[in-house]
């Protein structure tokens, strides 16, 4: 995750998830259309975000992804979600 803040103040950010066989993600940009007021909204935009994508991966039966990058992506999913659980430390 990147992210930048404007001189008003409103945080913009970026996310970039790559596997070996797919991948998505972009720079920061006033065109993704979400500004948040804190870099806590920014990580909890990106870590919900980042969450929905590696679940996404994990389930495909694409046949691009293999079993080993569904299992990375599991436990992708399980540790950020046990992070996203735990008390904010900022």
């Amino acid at each position: 995750m990147r992210y930048a803040v404007t001189p008003e103040d409103c945080c913009l950010s970026a996310m970039d998830f790559q596997t070996p066989t797919s991948g998505s993600g972009g720079p920061v940009s006033v065109w993704s259309k979400n500004a948040y007021v804190s870099k806590k909204d920014v990580v909890d935009a990106a870590t919900t975000a980042a969450i929905a994508w590696f679940d996404k991966n994990a389930k495909t039966s694409n046949s691009s992804c293999g079993e080993d990058e569904r299992e990375d992506s599991r436990r992708i999913v399980a540790a950020l979600s046990q992070q996203y659980a735990q008390p904010s430390l900022f």
